[in-house]
């Protein structure tokens, strides 16, 4: 399995990560424990206090992925990416250091479709 990180920091201790995760030759418990890693880190050792992903609408295992991780759909910016002749919406992820120290469920702010 392949994976490539990059973050991007605020001032608020928020990172923004970049995360390419080869989905086409892994398990989904390696692609679960690359999350859980990159979450440790950024909380454990930088200090973040949130993690944020966008994701595209088309990208169903990847968004699928990071919901069942704990992550929770903040915002949904419609017709954004355009590939293939149309638009596609773009979802905004986050993870607080909050959730992780909890186990009570991601409250979606907007709802994911996984239909287009």
């Amino acid at each position: 399995m392949m994976a490539a990180c990059a973050f991007y920091f605020t001032f608020q201790r928020n990172g923004y990560t970049d995360l390419r995760i080869d989905f086409g030759c892994s398990k989904t418990e390696e692609q679960r424990e690359v999350i859980r890693l990159i979450s440790e880190l950024c909380f454990q050792t930088l200090n973040f206090h949130k993690i944020e992903v966008e994701l595209r609408q088309s990208q169903h295992a990847k968004l699928r992925l990071f919901l069942e991780a704990g992550f929770s759909a903040e915002v949904c910016l419609r017709e954004h990416f355009y590939a293939g002749g149309a638009y596609e919406d773009v979802y905004r992820l986050g993870f607080t250091k909050a959730d992780l120290l909890t186990d009570t469920p991601a409250k979606h702010m907007v709802e994911v479709d996984m239909k287009a």
